[in-house]
């Protein structure tokens, strides 16, 4: 199999090809999905960060039709206030 700008993977008749073949760049493709693994797991560790300080922050609040009104009023006086640039 000949990948466009890639050399061929040699067949490993056991597993199919060899995860060893590295690229131009040094990469092998086993290296290549660790990395691509680490940074799904970096990211699934951010977002539950992000998630957890959400939760943290304070006390909930409905956001419902009054509470975004609201916030427009508060956003359209604040603007008014400040005068237009």
């Amino acid at each position: 199999m000949t990948l466009p700008h890639k050399r061929s993977l040699p067949q490993v008749p056991q597993y199919g090809y060899a995860l060893a073949t590295a690229d131009e760049s040094g990469t092998t493709v086993e290296t290549y999905i660790e990395r691509i693994a680490l940074a799904g797991e970096a990211a699934d560790v951010e977002l539950e960060a992000i998630a957890l300080e959400g939760l943290n922050s304070g006390e909930s609040i409905v956001a419902d039709e009054s509470y975004s009104a609201e916030k427009r009023r508060r956003l359209i006086e604040r603007h008014e206030n400040t005068g237009s640039r």
